[in-house]
């Protein structure tokens, strides 16, 4: 292996198990809160996909060609993913979870597309 496929892939391993690692603490605090956590399941599954965007974008060769828009959409797409799934940790009316269902189905709809 060369450096360059060293450093990506060490971004991978950070990216694909260090933020499940760090949100598993919210995703604990919800499920003794009883709240429903289909909104982590959905954006774990976006964590190893970013760790191979960002070690693409991070350590790249420069004459290499990326098509950064699809990799930025999909970056900008599981933090907001990440920051509902923190938003849905701290809900108050745990009887309602519509607007987290409906959020998480359009969220998974734009992931797969």
């Amino acid at each position: 292996m060369n450096e360059i496929e060293k450093e990506r892939l060490g971004i991978f391993i950070a990216v694909a198990y260090g933020v499940p690692a760090i949100m598993s603490i919210f995703m604990f605090i919800g499920m003794k809160k009883g709240v429903d956590l289909t909104m982590f399941v959905n954006t774990q599954m976006m964590y190893p996909a970013c760790g191979v965007i960002l070690g693409m974008i991070i350590a790249r060769n420069k004459d290499e060609s990326l098509p950064l828009g699809g990799f930025i959409t999909t970056l900008v797409l599981t933090v907001i993913m990440m920051i509902c799934s923190i938003i849905v940790t701290f809900d108050i009316d745990r009887k309602s979870h519509t607007g987290s269902s409906i959020f998480c189905f359009v969220c998974s709809f734009l992931g797969l597309r």
